[in-house]
């Protein structure tokens, strides 16, 4: 009799579970939006990897792992929020809703930006889902998706992340650009119906070269319980500083420091990745652009790509385009491959570090037009999204 009743009890709970209605897409997020929304403080560990595969050539990873603080402020109009974001790579960002505090340990320096002097400086902490609170910035997209008629939400089933099993959402709309597309997915506990994980993917192609960058975001340790101290969002919680800067918007622009127009454009003689050299002074009589840069340089790839379209509507007989790269093996680092897989047929050359210095550039891209006789007319000290309308104006006023 009693190993009868074992037998119903186990076929009752099996009929139990097998009748249990799987929650709609609808429900999930509305139950994410509740329980979000009774949050007003917590804590958790972070760990961010970044991944870049260039396919078929190489790729790049990174991790970060972050202690995350946050305290809701309704009466903040700016971020909403007390924040700490506390970085083991040594970057920390902390708001107390008066100031935001960037701290960069490798240099020891403090910035402070003001939010009353410059409230939109501050309001980019919501557009970095790094240093914004996961929960309320996958709510914010969840809210934003479900009153656009062009986007939906669409449930792929389960998955466990940190031992923990999820719903995976995720967010489609429409995608017009042929050479860019993206994908987003969120993880939803399913005990606790919070976010604790996303990963979004940005797929570009480039010529015959398709490049994937991979954002993957993980949460732990979430404690929502314990009350958090307001000694965490302040100046005094950040010790490691010895210089102090307040921000202003000049801060951020960079300094053209690279060797000025009218100056005589230092000599020098490198090879191509055949061996081959090439020699500044063989090109006096043409129009000369040397741009540094080298592979890794995401900015460097972008303008690359724009000085090939001017390469290919102007004759080499009088303008030259010749790409000094600085730091990479043209042998090693496949670099041959690189550009064709791009479509740039421009020359490239080798060892362009021994030249930074004469050109006074400290960071790439940098690029520099040199005339005729020589002289440098022209030049750009980072990546100029209008570089083909600049230049053209440039090289034509000089072609006459």
């Amino acid at each position: 009799m009693r190993k009868k009743n074992i037998i119903i009890l186990i076929l009752s709970l099996i009929i139990f579970n097998s009748c249990k209605k799987e929650l709609t897409t609808e429900q999930i997020v509305d139950k994410v939006q509740e329980t979000v929304n009774k949050n007003k403080f917590g804590y958790y560990k972070q760990l961010e990897i970044n991944k870049k595969v260039s396919v078929g050539e190489d790729s790049t990873k990174t991790e970060t792992k972050r202690d995350f603080y946050y305290k809701i402020e309704p009466k903040d109009t700016v971020i909403g929020f007390k924040i700490a974001s506390l970085a083991k790579d040594g970057y920390h960002q902390v708001y107390n809703t008066e100031n935001l505090f960037g701290l960069t340990t490798w240099n020891k320096t403090l910035t402070i930006v003001n939010k009353n002097q410059y409230p939109e400086r501050v309001s980019r902490i919501k557009q970095n889902s790094n240093n914004f609170p996961l929960f309320f910035s996958v709510k914010n997209i969840f809210d934003y998706a479900e009153k656009n008629d062009k986007v939906e939400i669409i449930n792929l089933g389960s998955e466990m992340i940190n031992n923990q099993d999820c719903y995976k959402l995720t967010i489609t709309s429409p995608q017009n650009n042929e050479q860019m597309s993206s994908e987003s997915l969120y993880y939803i506990s399913k005990e606790t119906f919070l976010p604790i994980g996303s990963d979004i993917s940005i797929s570009m192609t480039i010529g015959d070269a398709k490049e994937i960058m991979s954002f993957e975001t993980r949460i732990s340790d979430i404690n929502l319980e314990d009350t958090i101290s307001d000694q965490i969002f302040t100046k005094e919680n950040l010790s490691e500083y010895v210089k102090v800067i307040n921000y202003t918007p000049e801060i951020e622009q960079r300094p053209n420091t690279l060797l000025a127009v009218g100056k005589k454009a230092p000599t020098w003689e490198l090879s191509n990745s055949n061996g081959t050299k090439v020699n500044l002074n063989d090109l006096k009589g043409k129009i000369t652009i040397i741009d540094f840069w080298y592979k890794a340089c995401g900015p460097c790839n972008k303008q690359m790509v724009k000085l090939q379209e001017l390469h290919d509507k102007y004759s080499e007989d009088k303008v030259k385009f010749i790409g000094i790269n600085t730091i990479d093996d043209p042998i090693e680092d496949k670099i041959d491959l690189f550009l064709k897989n791009r479509n740039i047929t421009m020359e490239t050359v080798f060892d362009g570090k021994t030249i930074e210095s004469d050109y006074q550039v400290t960071a790439s891209p940098a690029l520099f037009v040199i005339d005729q006789n020589g002289i440098i007319i022209h030049n750009i000290d980072g990546y100029s999204s209008n570089i083909v309308d600049e230049l053209t104006e440039v090289i034509e006023k000089s072609l006459k």
